[in-house]
């Protein structure tokens, strides 16, 4: 079934003048020809659960000013969170590590991060967390529409995808914030990142890569990881103010995203082959110290995850049983 979105929820318009709108439609057909069903809306982010690989995503644009259906641009991102990396690259890092500096984390926090966050900032880049599979700039017609279908490739990586139509720009003075995104990704997206990571990976841990569980873990989290998609690729565009036509676009432009999980059971085939076995059975304690807690999936923002710190604690000891 198709899904509609309409206009920039929350917009914060700069002035008075007459206004741009978007209206974008999306509907996702399996491999076999069935139109597939989003499970549920989350604060105007479609969502779609578990669909097949080589299925195919169709849209349809709609562009305006000041009330009226106008030609203009805008621009389409195929975008997929790549968990995998995101396992791989904190393992990496924590090998590069002494004792030493990983007894830290256990002696003085503030001090472990000081050495451990810019180690993985340095590395963990961010084009190859959130990957662009596909992306396009587009001009509609002269009634303000285009339309188009993109079929899933099996090469393509499983996992969490989001499909985004940004519409936004300054016709005065077109240049994207670089600096602003590298700082919002740093500060703001890179705790988030590896704490949704390790909630999947825990339940890996725990439950193997049973498809209910696996579903259910990636699908309580996917408005997440969509909604951070989005933020990070509107401070890739960098300001919006006018159209061509003169008329004001809302602060950050319009942003429409549609996000589905491509083949759970396979990305989590794939993140468990990424991790070594020890790594496994400290992110099923992990679970289990979470759900303890009564913490739930998502921790919060955090200068370093609870995931990352037992697994260095982990590490601490085995170095020292293996000297």
């Amino acid at each position: 079934m198709a899904y509609t979105l309409s206009g920039q929820p929350g917009a914060s318009w700069t002035g008075s003048a007459c206004r741009t709108n978007l209206k974008t439609k999306l509907n996702i057909t399996s491999p076999l020809g069935k139109k597939l069903n989003y499970n549920f809306v989350k604060e105007q982010i479609p969502i779609w659960e578990s669909i097949p690989a080589e299925s195919t995503i169709e849209w349809e644009c709609l562009t305006m000013s000041d009330g009226k259906k106008q030609k203009d641009r805008i621009n389409l991102t195929l975008q997929v969170f790549d968990m995998v990396y995101v396992a791989q690259v904190t393992d990496q890092v924590l090998d590069t590590l002494t004792a030493e500096q990983l007894q830290l984390a256990i002696d003085d926090v503030d001090a472990f991060t000081e050495i451990f966050q810019p180690k993985l900032e340095a590395v963990l880049v961010p084009q190859q967390v959130f990957k662009n599979i596909w992306s396009d700039t587009v001009q509609t017609d002269d009634s303000g529409v285009t339309k188009g279908s993109l079929t899933l490739q099996p090469q393509w990586p499983r996992g969490q995808y989001n499909f985004m139509v940004h519409y936004g720009y300054d016709a005065e003075s077109e240049a994207s914030d670089k600096d602003k995104a590298i700082e919002f990704w740093v500060k703001e997206m890179l705790p988030i990142v590896i704490e949704l990571t390790a909630a999947v990976i825990a339940t890996i841990a725990s439950a193997g890569i049973a498809a209910g569980a696996i579903v259910i873990a990636t699908a309580a989290m996917t408005y997440d990881m969509a909604n951070l998609s989005s933020q990070y690729q509107q401070t890739r565009f960098g300001a919006s103010k006018v159209n061509y036509e003169g008329c004001l676009f809302p602060a950050g432009g319009f942003n429409h995203t549609y996000s589905f999980t491509v083949e759970p059971e396979a990305e989590a085939a794939d993140i468990q082959a990424a991790l070594s076995p020890e790594n496994m059975d400290v992110v099923s304690a992990v679970n289990s110290y979470i759900q303890l807690k009564g913490m739930g999936y998502f921790i919060g923002v955090a200068s370093i995850s609870i995931f990352t710190l037992l697994v260095l604690i982990n590490k601490i000891k085995g170095r020292k049983r293996d000297g």
